[in-house]
């Protein structure tokens, strides 16, 4: 766990060029209590797990590969990206949110740029790979301390058989366009 976390870390501290002291600060741990996560000493308990997801950005099992999401309904399959009839109804996965629903990627379809996304974290030609799924919530998870929140925020739209799925940092107002909600997660088949 302590290389993958590692790496995360310095990639941060790449960007912001800010000190262990100063990470920990904006984490709310100790600075002794992130060097000893870093360096494997101390295994991170799961809430400091789940706020180091959050805060870096990154899946939680992209810093323990052991992490285990807590919660599995059936999800109502809401369609396909490319809106042909999806092949099952109902998919049993992990969520936090009720109000999910499970989308296909059986297309090619290029995420776009908001007009409120940082430029940073937006490459030209994105897609998600084919044979993924996609979760989609209009609920919001940001106060679930149970439950990783990307920074990256994808959100997919509708109208009749088109779809769009476009990476903001809010909810684009798009007309003619139905939001179908945020992207929670994704699963790579």
């Amino acid at each position: 766990m302590s290389k993958v976390f590692k790496k995360t870390f310095e990639k941060y501290q790449k960007v912001t060029k800010k000190s262990i002291t100063e990470t920990s600060v904006e984490l709310g741990w100790s600075p002794a209590a992130l060097g000893l996560y870093l360096t494997g000493a101390r295994k991170i308990p799961r809430e400091h797990l789940i706020r180091a997801s959050n805060f870096f950005g990154v899946d939680p099992r992209d810093i323990d590969p052991t992490y285990e999401y807590s919660r599995m309904i059936k999800f109502e399959v809401g369609g396909t990206l490319s809106g042909n009839m999806a092949i099952q109804n109902k998919k049993l996965m992990q969520t936090p949110l009720a109000d999910s629903k499970l989308w296909i990627i059986d297309c090619w379809i290029e995420i776009e740029e908001g007009a409120d996304c940082a430029p940073e974290v937006f490459f030209k030609g994105n897609y998600f790979p084919l044979h993924s799924s996609i979760v989609v919530s209009k609920t919001m998870v940001e106060n679930d301390p149970s439950w990783p929140v990307n920074n990256l925020r994808y959100w997919l739209f509708t109208r009749g058989l088109k779809r769009r799925l476009i990476l903001n940092r809010v909810e684009p107002k798009i007309r003619n366009w139905q939001c179908e909600g945020l992207i929670t997660r994704v699963f790579f088949d």
